[in-house]
């Protein structure tokens, strides 16, 4: 038997594990429409496309490594690897609160 919502109940989506889905499904299927108008393509495909494009075009065209020196390029690359991997893993743990919050789980489980 189905069980129908009386008039003054209501079911909070707040809690829902759909909401979860919702929200990941739209970070794949977000439409670029302000760089390529009438497309639906999601914005991580033009990212990876775009990033393919000048790897490739820097592999062709680079014959020879830069004149300069190697070690402040080297150390500079590293401090901007350790930003990133800092960036992203903040992201990610803030995304993780606001799951167990939206399915209410405790903060000893996350």
């Amino acid at each position: 038997m189905k069980q129908s919502l009386l008039v003054g109940q209501h079911r909070s989506l707040s809690n829902s594990p759909l909401v979860c889905l919702q929200i990941i499904c739209a970070f794949f299927y977000h439409p670029i429409a302000f760089l390529l108008p009438n497309t639906d393509l999601p914005l991580w495909s033009v990212v990876l496309t775009t990033s393919l494009c000048l790897a490739c075009l820097h592999f062709v065209m680079e014959k020879e490594p830069p004149k300069t020196k190697q070690i402040p390029v080297v150390v500079m690359a590293f401090v901007m690897s350790v930003f990133w991997i800092s960036t992203t893993v903040g992201e990610l743990v803030n995304c993780l609160e606001t799951s167990g919050l939206v399915l209410k789980l405790p903060p000893a489980i996350l």
